[in-house]
């Protein structure tokens, strides 16, 4: 919920100078995507949701979500080892950018906690087949899918 209201603020304040480096970060995230580096589409898709927090331009809001990616960080990239995550994120970021382009607040908003959930829901199926959490696994730098 933290982050859908971040997305929310983030498309209120955005000016066309983020949109634009949002989209940088996008195409990266995608490039990433298609040569199977998961590792440098985590980081991408990190910055984005980064960059949205800096122009939600709460700084409550803002320390409170960054202190919980720092915390969820070791764990949150596991989730895009589950079969389909890089697909269905892409998707998911794909809407969110299209929010941001039209300058839709509340679209944004309920499309962030979607992608939230479902990162969420992939996280768990990820532990449910095996994998583990609190070990150090480095995310695949190629062929990861």
């Amino acid at each position: 919920m933290l982050e859908g209201r971040c997305a929310h603020e983030a498309v209120r304040h955005i000016d066309d100078a983020g949109v634009q480096q949002l989209e940088a970060l996008h195409a990266a995230m995608e490039a990433a995507a298609a040569e199977g580096n998961i590792a440098e589409y985590y980081r991408n898709n990190y910055l984005i949701h980064e960059t949205v927090q800096h122009y939600a331009g709460n700084p409550w809001l803002i320390r409170i979500t960054h202190d919980l990616h720092r915390i969820l960080k070791m764990h949150r990239g596991r989730q895009l080892l589950t079969p389909g995550r890089i697909a269905q994120s892409l998707a998911e970021h794909r809407e969110l950018m299209e929010c941001f382009r039209r300058r839709d607040a509340q679209a944004a908003e309920r499309t962030m906690e979607r992608h939230l959930l479902s990162q969420g829901q992939a996280l768990a199926a990820y532990v449910a087949a095996g994998g583990l959490l609190n070990v150090p696994a480095p995310l695949p730098t190629a062929g990861g899918g």
